[in-house]
């Protein structure tokens, strides 16, 4: 059936709600049991975005992701699907090349993309790391300090959200994907978005993959409000204040 013309595009897409995610089987999907659940398992720690499982992009052109099975066991999938409740932008500086560090934790980072920690640490914005032309594995076209983007996702089979990390080759990607939906007047935690991975090359013939998002189905009201509360819930956002605050 066409839209009618008044009617917003989100009206072609399907509609679903949070009661097909595995959260609400848990206590009827009551917040304050899941608190409490995570305070009984975690004791004195708070639960951080650096506690969630992560998933990163493939190195390589590579067009599968490799997730992290209950069992502690690693899968490879083609794509990845959730509602991304929050975003955070982070920085990432290694010493050495990323394939030669064998996963190790970087120098210095930082989970707002403003101040760093480690070595040399401080001010994002002054760092000599986090200017253009300072890569030089990349022909002085990036920066050694990398801009990164890290999505909190609920998966339908999770109690928790995953962490998707966006490296610098699919920023672009990501911002395009959410201009998209603001032009359908949505936002990207009141829709369900799949996650896949094309192969591109850059101009010194390297292959890498790069995150293709795409909306699947939008949430009904009440599931909007029910991810909203989620994510200030597990301290992803902080709550909106009241107009007279």
């Amino acid at each position: 059936m066409t839209a009618k013309k008044d009617e917003p595009a989100s009206t072609a897409l399907a509609v679903i709600s949070h009661n097909d995610f595995a959260i609400t089987q848990f206590a009827g999907g009551d917040i304050t049991q899941l608190r409490e659940l995570i305070a009984d398992n975690l004791g004195a720690d708070k639960l951080t975005v650096r506690d969630l499982e992560r998933i990163s992009v493939p190195a390589g052109g590579g067009k599968s992701w490799e997730v992290i099975m209950p069992d502690g066991s690693e899968d490879s999938v083609k794509e990845i699907t959730g509602v991304v409740i929050a975003q955070r932008n982070g920085r990432g500086y290694w010493e050495r090349p990323f394939e030669e560090t064998g996963g190790e934790p970087p120098a210095c980072s930082s989970e707002d993309g403003v101040f760093g920690h480690g070595s040399p640490g401080g001010c994002c914005a002054e760092c000599q790391l986090a200017q253009f032309g300072s890569d030089k594995g990349g022909a002085g076209r990036g920066q050694a300090c990398k801009q990164m983007k890290a999505l909190m996702v609920y998966r339908k089979e999770d109690c928790l959200p995953i962490v998707i990390t966006l490296p610098p080759t699919s920023l672009g990607a990501w911002k395009k994907y959410a201009m998209r939906l603001t032009m359908r007047r949505l936002k990207f935690s009141h829709v369900l978005t799949s996650f896949t991975l094309v192969t591109e090359q850059n101009k010194d013939g390297i292959k890498y993959s790069v995150v293709n998002p795409n909306i699947q189905a939008v949430l009904e009201d009440g599931s909007k409000e029910f991810f909203d509360q989620m994510s200030v819930a597990l301290g992803m956002k902080a709550a909106t204040p009241s107009p007279s605050e």
